[in-house]
């Protein structure tokens, strides 16, 4: 998942060479569909925003949560990069 800010691309690509990854761009509108008083009060352009994609996967039945920023890439083809957990 990326919870994009008010001057993150509409149209963000994910790139995965898994076939069997669900990837979400939870854009700015996204956001504001969530009808969440405590996603509304969260700052523009601000780490911040993560809090709303925590709530999205939680909601929508998440195992596992990763948190990572924006310029670092997580390594999936380093074994021992991941905790083991089927992926």
């Amino acid at each position: 998942m990326v919870v994009g800010d008010k001057n993150a691309p509409q149209n963000y690509r994910i790139a995965s060479s898994r076939r069997d990854t669900r990837l979400i761009f939870l854009s700015d509108e996204d956001q504001v569909k969530m009808n969440s008083e405590f996603v509304d009060n969260l700052p523009w352009k601000s780490f911040g925003r993560k809090n709303a994609g925590y709530l999205y996967a939680i909601a929508q039945g998440a195992d596992v949560i990763w948190d990572f920023d924006d310029d670092n890439m997580f390594k999936f083809w380093i074994e021992g990069a991941t905790p083991d957990i089927n992926l």
